[in-house]
């Protein structure tokens, strides 16, 4: 019952954001900078119930900042867009009010122990900055 009110609320905010965005060739109407696209890909997910659920095409630029994160933190990332999606799943897990620690071990067996950390940070700086808050 939960996943079907869900699933019709997510449906529901779609459809909200695709006939706020839509049907409009105005050009002021129809500017949108990436930034604002950025925030608006993160932060939607965060307003929506469920899970966030990211890919590079997503928004390639926070994509691209956050693998270069990893990379630069000598994680070895083979496949970007799984590694981007792992990075909704952790703002997910603590969006579900998980503690970091908590998150820290579920990931740990996934992860290398040293990796855990560059995953989890990055994924709250570039992802899920409302939880910010958990890295102090």
């Amino acid at each position: 019952m939960r996943r079907t009110l869900a699933l019709t609320a997510l449906t529901v905010c779609s459809a909200a954001i695709l006939t706020a965005c839509g049907g409009d060739s105005d050009t002021a109407a129809s500017e949108t900078t990436s930034a604002s696209a950025s925030v608006a890909a993160r932060t939607t997910a965060a307003t929506a119930p469920g899970s966030r659920v990211f890919s590079v095409a997503d928004d390639p630029q926070t994509a691209a900042d956050y693998l270069a994160y990893l990379r630069a933190n000598n994680q070895t990332v083979t496949d970007d867009d799984l590694a981007v999606h792992q990075a909704g799943e952790i703002c997910t897990a603590l969006d579900a009010g998980k503690p970091l620690d908590q998150v820290r071990e579920e990931w740990t067996s996934m992860l290398t122990n040293d990796g855990v950390y560059p995953y989890i940070i990055g994924a709250i700086t570039r992802y899920c900055p409302d939880h910010e808050n958990v890295l102090n």
